[in-house]
């Protein structure tokens, strides 16, 4: 079962820039190793566009929404510089799914964080728009999933994901693939169909009693669209 989409428009100038640790030519370093640098448009100069759309890619409950930052950190030595020190993800958006691992969301424009510490977020939702703040050498997306996150200094391993897409059923997107998304409309990605009594469940395991016997199964996706 895929749970991810990708987290952005149907847009055909997105691109991977920077992909996981495994990706044939380089990507990610340990920290980061299953992290994602989407960017919007690059061009021979390596620069990118802000002000995309930025959606959930998966659904789940905003733990931490930072929009008010400014600073961009990039190669920054001069201990006098006002951003000298300043967070290097910039404006970040962190969710944390049903499962506890949670997906961040970096270097988001400043001022254009949609989303707020406490709210439950669709898949697919626009959540921000992407930025330069942070360490962050040209406007682009930083994406990551972690087992666990309890704060800076306390979260778990990035992890390896799948997405689907409009191409790919079950993917892990590598450096010059095509993205291709439908991730365009807000679900409801906790729900979940019950091969054996042919209803729907919400959850990410099975906990509640299927009327058929047992706990419920959950075989197929069984996503539904909720239009918001």
């Amino acid at each position: 079962m895929t749970l991810y989409r990708l987290p952005f428009d149907d847009d055909a100038a997105w691109q991977l820039w920077n992909a996981n640790w495994d990706n044939p030519g380089g990507g990610h370093g340990a920290s980061q190793g299953y992290a994602f640098d989407f960017v919007h448009n690059f061009n021979n100069d390596n620069i990118g566009e802000d002000n995309q759309n930025i959606r959930a890619a998966r659904a789940g409950v905003v733990i931490e929404a930072k929009g008010d930052r400014t600073c961009n950190v990039w190669n920054l030595t001069d201990k006098n510089d006002l951003c000298f020190g300043a967070p290097g993800e910039g404006n970040i958006v962190l969710i944390r799914h049903g499962d506890d691992s949670v997906a961040a969301y970096c270097h988001l424009m400043y001022n254009k964080v949609f989303v707020q510490k406490g709210q439950y977020i669709l898949q697919g939702q626009v959540i921000g728009r992407n930025g330069n703040t942070g360490n962050s050498s040209t406007a682009h997306l930083h994406f990551d999933v972690r087992t666990f996150w309890n704060g800076p200094s306390d979260m778990g391993p990035t992890i390896p994901i799948i997405f689907e897409a409009k191409n790919h059923a079950s993917w892990r997107p590598r450096a010059n693939d095509s993205l291709q998304s439908n991730n365009m409309r807000p679900r409801q990605d906790g729900w979940r169909w019950c091969n054996k009594c042919q209803g729907r469940v919400y959850g990410e395991s099975p906990r509640s009693q299927c009327p058929v016997g047992g706990e419920h199964s959950k075989q197929g996706s069984g996503n539904y669209s909720v239009l918001i």
